[in-house]
């Protein structure tokens, strides 16, 4: 947990000098839902329903962790911002 914190911390610290809004119009930028995109795959057997989840009322158990591991997944795909 103090990792992922540690990330998200970093991250933060990150967008405070992220650029300006013409660097920002120069991004591709991928939008996901956290609970939608991946699971931390850890916590799979802990009864997360995964990511077969259609009913948009109920968390489907994807989590930062997940996001993490599948970085390199978007920019493969050409984004560079989430």
């Amino acid at each position: 947990m103090k990792r992922t914190s540690f990330a998200i911390a970093s991250l933060m610290a990150a967008c405070a000098d992220a650029g300006d809004i013409t660097e920002w119009k120069k991004r591709s930028v991928y939008q996901l839902l956290t609970d939608r995109f991946s699971l931390d795959y850890q916590r799979v057997g802990s009864g997360y329903p995964g990511s077969s989840c259609t009913d948009l009322s109920r968390y489907c158990g994807g989590t930062w962790k997940g996001i993490e591991n599948n970085l390199d997944y978007i920019e493969g795909m050409g984004f560079d911002a989430i």
